[in-house]
């Protein structure tokens, strides 16, 4: 039957109509089909049809041999909840592990001090990482990972550990490209180390993350580091994220504003206001991140106590999930990309 179908339905078909179990199937079925289904074109039309049909959080204690995956309906209720079991390479371990960040439906683990592992939950698929660069010969006071695609090319990625060092030579960034298969070290005097309370997240092909006194940026593309001021000097700032499309910050003061990079200049969105609902034990909670603007106007927060929802019209905070333990929280896209 289908080969009386043109390709162009029977590609808009496979992206439109079938689950990604299902995809990772059907490859079986023909050398067309396989060769369809593992082009760049077809997992790029599949990655954007996926981030556009609904909101996926992926959430992990450091305890847990485990991720878990949900979806969010639009009354922002969880759904279709998903157990993904560590691949061997990881689960053999007898230690804890760090889910290091989701990115184009791949998540970085870390697997120990100088390991890391890209897996693919949903494919099955993984690639360990070689170990860091001389990370045992430094003491390290302070450090974060992240990692993200470069924005040209999903088939291009890279993982992102800075160090502040105690000796006081500076920050050193290592940086592992998927192209060139290998770590390279910077060692930076003009940049400001990660905080105590650091929060990271990647946007736009550029990772950043949050000091005492700016956010700094790293482009994954050009490798170029950058300081951005932050809106307000209040005492903490703590927290960096993405709201409503843009880049955003918000801080520890009560109430919270929330602020939003837009052409090069800050503007606040909104401010919380910390009281009623929210300050009642049931829902009290250290804000950690913000996650995304709903198409219903409500601001999603990783909270210390689980997932919360803002309502930007009436004020009003929803409970969307609850934590009995400390739970790291991501956005989530499901995709066919390949760690390689």
């Amino acid at each position: 039957m289908t080969a009386c179908l043109p390709n162009e339905i029977i590609e808009n078909m496979l992206i439109t109509w079938l689950p990604l179990k299902s995809l990772v199937k059907f490859r079986c079925v023909s050398k067309s089909w396989r060769s369809l289904i593992e082009s760049d074109y077809f997992i790029e039309t599949h990655l954007k049809v996926s981030r556009e049909r609904r909101k996926m959080l992926l959430f992990h204690s450091p305890s847990d041999r485990s991720i878990r995956c949900c979806c969010l309906s639009s009354s922002l209720l969880p759904s279709d909840e998903v157990d993904f079991r560590f691949p061997l390479p990881i689960g053999d371990h007898n230690r804890n592990y760090i889910v290091v960040g989701s990115c184009n439906g791949i998540v970085c683990i870390r697997c120990s001090f100088h390991e890391f592992v890209l897996w693919n939950p949903c494919t099955g698929f993984y690639q360990k990482l070689p170990k860091l660069l001389h990370c045992e010969e430094m003491a390290v006071s302070s450090m974060l990972s992240w990692f993200g695609f470069d924005e040209s090319n999903l088939n291009y990625y890279k993982v992102v550990e800075v160090f502040q060092v105690q000796d006081g030579s500076g920050v050193r960034v290592q940086v592992y490209s998927s192209k060139c298969k290998a770590w390279k070290q910077y060692v930076l005097s003009n940049i400001k180390p990660p905080d105590g309370s650091v929060c990271t997240t990647f946007f736009r092909g550029k990772i950043y993350w949050n000091t005492w006194s700016c956010i700094v940026s790293f482009d994954l593309s050009t490798e170029i580091f950058e300081s951005i001021e932050l809106p307000v000097r209040y005492k903490v700032w703590s927290i960096v994220g993405i709201a409503d499309e843009y880049l955003c910050a918000m801080h520890y003061k009560m109430p919270s504003d929330l602020w939003v990079l837009k052409n090069d200049n800050w503007e606040k969105l909104i401010t919380i206001p910390f009281n009623g609902l929210w300050t009642t034990t049931k829902h009290r909670g250290v804000i950690t991140s913000p996650l995304f603007i709903s198409q219903n106007e409500n601001l999603m927060l990783h909270c210390t106590s689980g997932v919360m929802a803002y309502n930007l019209k009436d004020k009003s905070i929803k409970r969307i999930m609850e934590f009995q333990k400390v739970t790291n929280v991501f956005m989530f896209e499901e995709s066919l990309i390949r760690p390689k």
